[in-house]
């Protein structure tokens, strides 16, 4: 059986394509099977969160994926 996919590497490298400074802050463990994801910007003091289904990852889904980090980041709002 293959390994499962890095979702937090996966992720990552779309934030850090779309825009520079978004950090992951859910999920932290690679392997995390639950859809919602937490992003943050320190820079903007910005959060978002997305839910991603697990099965986009298992079927390397990869181009929607990314629509739903762009989706999400573009909607971010400021904290505090």
């Amino acid at each position: 059986m293959p390994n499962p996919p890095d979702k937090v590497e996966i992720v990552q490298s779309f934030l850090n394509e779309i825009e520079s400074g978004w950090i992951i802050k859910k999920p932290t463990n690679p392997s995390n099977t639950e859809p919602d994801c937490r992003f943050y910007h320190p820079g903007k003091n910005q959060e978002v969160e997305v839910l991603i289904p697990e099965k986009l990852f298992l079927y390397n889904e990869r181009s929607e994926i990314k629509r739903l980090v762009r989706a999400a980041v573009a909607c971010a709002k400021a904290i505090g």
